[in-house]
């Protein structure tokens, strides 16, 4: 592909649905204007040095975490809390939306135990154990009442 052939450049470019401003403006120079606001502040989020270790952080040992859940056994029917946050925080790609992929996974944790519930932390975003401390306390003291019938 090259400026000989407009119609191949256009055509390739119609492929990639991202903003046509690169993103090389680097964390300083903020992010491109056109950027709606929740682009901006998952842009910014997702910029900087920290966030970068701490997703390297939890992607390094991913594939073994995965297998071990795999093949660790049911969990019997043992008290299961499932906390969600209430706020939405992932945006939509290609036409799916990742916040109703991510609740619906949420709802499957549940499938985990018989002795399971969710409890969604409404005003609550990525940390609740930060945002409604009060929410996360009640439903361990929850897990380890019923606990006690183990």
């Amino acid at each position: 592909v090259d400026s000989s052939h407009p119609e191949q450049i256009y055509r390739l470019s119609a492929l990639d649905s991202t903003k046509e401003k690169p993103l090389i403006t680097g964390r300083n120079g903020g992010a491109p204007e056109d950027f709606s606001e929740f682009e901006k502040k998952w842009y910014f989020l997702n910029s900087s040095r920290k966030a970068t270790f701490a997703q390297m952080g939890e992607l390094k040992y991913f594939k073994q975490s995965a297998y071990q859940v795999k093949h660790s056994g049911p969990l019997r029917d043992i008290p299961l809390a499932v906390l969600t946050r209430g706020i939405g925080q992932l945006p939509e790609l290609d036409g799916i939306s990742l916040e109703n992929e991510w609740q619906e996974m949420q709802k499957e944790l549940l499938k985990l135990s018989k002795n399971s519930w969710q409890a969604i932390i409404h005003n609550s975003g990525h940390n609740i154990h930060e945002e409604a401390p009060e929410a996360v306390i009640k439903n361990i003291l929850e897990v380890v009442e019923k606990s006690k019938d183990y």
